[in-house]
């Protein structure tokens, strides 16, 4: 390895499209900051309880804007398909904001429409940074989307933070900031939002693996950072200065976060400065001018690729000290070419009429329905779950749902790479997703307090790793030409799910209850109103079985894709010559 930082000035390049897409999801997750201003939306507007619950299933529906997204996408450049998603995000919210404070008052079902209109906008633009993306990153589909989702999964928690530093307990101002702040990344960001075809760039694998497990690595830091400020605020409740030093290192993360994927080789350039602090120059006196000089001459040198930076290098170094006789540095190289030639392979391409005819799409469809309904029904109703068992602190199990969201897209992304380079399908691990929902389920039906952050945890991974799993599924299966159409009808599953699953399992069974415990209550109680564990026990039960079943159909789905994916994996010799 050669002693120069490995640097290059940010370019118009697939890493730039990353980093510009990873500050646009950043400010993509604040929907499910919901729980944060829903009780003030309830008290102003004088909402029962089912309208709160309906107003929260309108945002959900935004989804079946999606569909329209994917005309957009194929027609036109993908800015413009971000243009329009953060108009009717700026649009759809900021209603809702004058609505909150008294400028506007629109019926009941005109609110759910702009709640639809601002959710709808963010799944336009969450389709031109998904489609980009695994355009440009052909060869690290799982791994790309991981990092991009996560940032869906942190905003929450983030945003949170920003709110009780700045806001708290200003609801109005906060919800100001969810109409704003997306709309602003978006139209800031549509024109880095493009293809860029990792054809095109010199593939450096350890360039490649040193960016994403950088990026990884901070995303972990950032997570776990924000899981003990919200352990902190929790035990202690620090006030606003201590807050708001948090804020600015969980600002400063995010900064060196959305950065590191644009330098050239980030490990090796870290290291090479801390070998320069520690070198015999500083021991000799040397200035912090000449130093600062010296970094500054390696980073406007021209970068030249050694012979051990990429594999057509290691290729020439082979041939030239070997004669015609094949060596083995030769079969390695061609090992290892074929294996890039097997992971960027075109995908294969079928119809749209071929794949909504076909039992595939639809059993991936089922499971997202079950699995993430499951998810978006246990998130949207976990406030009323504490409060039942006689907890008042929504905040925290809001932010700890959005940390481990994170987590979750962090592990389904890059996990499902890494079985997918030991030979196992990437449906494996959705399987795995719908086996910890319904653990989860069954351990919130226990109705022990403490198993609410473990349940929080665990709804949060269970339910980030399906949307950071699902989109490499539908590109391998099913191609990129009608990826737009086929991801929306199958992500319109969750909110589908989301409003069955809550309206006529939850809802129907938590009114039997609440009844019960009116009747049998000393003291009048408010209607509605349901303490105890039987109150969520029973219908979280079923939806532990809804996920059991889930299980079954994404194992039926792993056996019916097997063959593919085993025609797409290279041979275990070949994962021997490269085993990382």
């Amino acid at each position: 390895m050669d002693s120069q930082p490995r640097t290059c000035v940010p370019r118009m390049d697939r890493w730039l499209g990353l980093s510009s897409n990873m500050v646009i999801m950043a400010c993509g997750g604040l929907t499910y900051t919901y729980a944060v201003y829903s009780g003030h939306l309830k008290d102003v507007l004088h909402y029962t309880q089912e309208q709160t619950d309906d107003v929260g299933a309108a945002k959900d529906f935004g989804s079946v804007l999606g569909l329209f997204s994917g005309f957009f996408y194929n027609y036109y450049p993908p800015w413009v398909t971000v243009f329009i998603g953060s108009f009717f995000h700026l649009f759809g919210y900021s209603m809702v904001w004058m609505t909150l404070i008294g400028a506007v008052a629109p019926s009941f079902w005109l609110l759910c429409i702009y709640f639809t209109l601002g959710n709808g906008g963010d799944i336009y633009v969450d389709t031109a940074c998904i489609i980009t993306t695994l355009e440009s990153f052909g060869d690290h589909r799982g791994t790309a989307m991981g990092i991009l989702k996560a940032q869906v999964g942190l905003s929450g928690a983030m945003f949170v933070l920003i709110y009780e530093v700045f806001m708290a307990p200003d609801v109005d101002r906060f919800l100001l900031l969810v109409a704003l702040a997306p709309s602003i990344a978006g139209f800031a960001l549509a024109y880095l939002t493009r293809p860029f075809p990792s054809e095109g760039h010199v593939q450096d694998a350890e360039d490649v693996k040193q960016r994403f497990h950088l990026t990884y690595g901070l995303l972990i830091f950032l997570g776990i950072f924000l899981m003990l400020v919200i352990f902190i605020k929790a035990l202690l409740q620090p006030g606003t200065p201590l807050l708001a030093f948090f804020l600015t290192i969980m600002l400063g993360l995010a900064s060196i976060m959305f950065i590191v994927p644009l330098i050239r080789r980030p490990v090796d350039l870290i290291s090479l400065y801390i070998s320069w602090n520690h070198s015999d120059d500083v021991e000799e006196g040397i200035s912090l001018k000449e130093l600062s000089r010296r970094g500054s001459m390696y980073k406007n040198k021209s970068f030249q690729p050694e012979p051990d930076d990429i594999y057509e290098g290691e290729e020439l170094a082979a041939l030239k000290s070997s004669s015609d006789v094949e060596s083995d540095d030769d079969i390695v190289v061609s090992k290892r070419n074929k294996m890039e030639a097997l992971r960027t392979e075109k995908l294969h391409e079928a119809s749209l009429a071929t794949s909504l005819l076909g039992i595939d799409f639809w059993l991936i469809t089922l499971v997202v329905t079950v699995g993430g309904g499951t998810g978006l029904t246990i998130i949207n109703n976990f406030a009323q779950i504490g409060q039942a068992l006689g907890e008042t602190e929504v905040v925290v199990y809001v932010g700890l749902i959005s940390i481990w969201s994170c987590f979750g897209r962090l592990l389904g992304g890059y996990g499902s790479d890494l079985l997918l380079e030991r030979g196992y399908p990437r449906p494996v691990c959705l399987l795995m997703a719908q086996f910890l929902m319904s653990t989860c389920c069954l351990l919130l039906s226990t109705g022990r307090v403490s198993f609410l952050y473990v349940g929080s945890c665990m709804v949060g991974m269970a339910y980030g790793s399906h949307w950071s799993i699902q989109p490499p599924i539908l590109a391998e299966v099913f191609g990129l030409q009608h990826f737009a159409t086929l991801y929306k009808i199958n992500s319109l599953g969750a909110p589908l799910g989301a409003y069955f699953l809550s309206a006529k399992i939850v809802g129907v069974l938590y009114d039997k209850e609440a009844a019960v415990y009116r009747s049998h209550s000393p003291i009048p109680v408010a209607e509605n109103t349901c303490m105890g564990t039987r109150c969520f026990g029973s219908s979280l039960l079923v939806l532990a079985l809804l996920c059991a079943l889930s299980a079954t159909l994404t194992l039926w789905f792993t056996m019916r894709t097997r063959p593919f994916y085993k025609h797409r994996q290279p041979s275990s010799s070949l994962r021997e010559a490269n085993p990382g």
